[in-house]
């Protein structure tokens, strides 16, 4: 039986030039939220949840997209 010999995949670093460049690059800082309280209808709010589900979201990521729609 012979013995099987392991690989190990080492990742290739990157050349000077790429290191210093990617460095370089300013880094986005997340965009700071603020939070908005509404009051809305049970069967408004049961409608956006149903939708939010089947559509595999949030209702906060549902209604973020929508207000962003709205106030390009």
């Amino acid at each position: 039986m012979t013995a099987k010999k392991k690989q190990v995949d080492i990742p290739i670093k990157p050349d000077v030039e790429q290191w210093v460049y990617q460095e370089a690059a300013p880094k986005k800082r997340p965009e700071k939220l603020k939070r908005l309280t509404i009051d809305i209808p049970a069967e408004l709010h049961r409608k956006i949840k149903l939708k939010a589900v089947q559509e595999g979201e949030t209702i906060a990521q549902q209604l973020r997209r929508l207000l962003e729609e709205h106030y390009r």
